[in-house]
């Protein structure tokens, strides 16, 4: 479960919170790059696993009471996450005008991490554009996997994307299924540690969300 609330951010709540959270942490020297790499996924489903809340009110009909997050976009919670909806939110086609925040915001942290290195703005406006026009999913999507071969296939040849990594030919990681780097390992204690850190917060950083 605290995988599924931490690294994937199915934590129920305020979208945006845990966003500004989440960059928060990136954007600090307490972690190395595998740990901000894990959380950049984290903020990639902050992202996708959120919703606009559509409830104007919380409790019974005899004592109900205005719901804060009405209008605004909420974390699918646990247990269930977003089983109910398939696999659909995880979908950028569905999505691409969120999509194309979360692209900012992490274009905008990571920037200010570059130590000097050129950023490419027009390569993000490329990606926007892209994903805007990445075909829909079809009935069949929502409880199988194919359209994510189309989205990766549609955004792994633009400019600064995948195809052009050192690592493209030699690596991938689903295949086989959530590999890791040849000189990188995935142990429990990377991952707990990591969880531990998102839940408690950094010393004279990053707040406990």
């Amino acid at each position: 479960m605290s995988v599924q609330r931490y690294l994937h951010s199915l934590a129920g709540g305020d979208a945006d919170k845990l966003r500004a959270y989440l960059g928060c942490l990136l954007r600090s020297d307490q972690l190395d790059a595998s740990q901000k790499g894990i959380l950049i996924h984290a903020l990639g489903d902050a992202y996708a696993h959120s919703y606009v809340d559509r409830y104007q009110t919380l409790g019974s009909p005899k004592e109900s009471r205005p719901n804060p997050h009405y209008g605004h976009e909420v974390l699918f919670a646990p247990p269930f996450g977003h089983f109910f909806s398939g696999h659909s939110p995880d979908y950028i086609a569905n999505f691409p005008d969120k999509y194309g925040r979360y692209v900012d915001q992490l274009f905008d942290t990571l920037t200010a991490l570059n130590a000097g290195a050129t950023p490419h703005p027009d390569w993000i406006a490329t990606l926007k554009a892209k994903a805007g026009d990445i075909s829909k999913p079809g009935v069949l999507d929502f409880i199988l996997e194919g359209q994510n071969e189309v989205e990766v296939n549609a955004l792994l040849r633009l400019p600064g994307g995948y195809q052009e990594s050192s690592h493209y030919g030699a690596y991938n990681p689903d295949t086989p299924a959530h590999s890791v780097l040849p000189d990188k390992s995935r142990t429990s204690e990377f991952r707990d540690d990591l969880i531990e850190k998102i839940k408690n917060g950094l010393q004279d950083c990053c707040p406990k969300k």
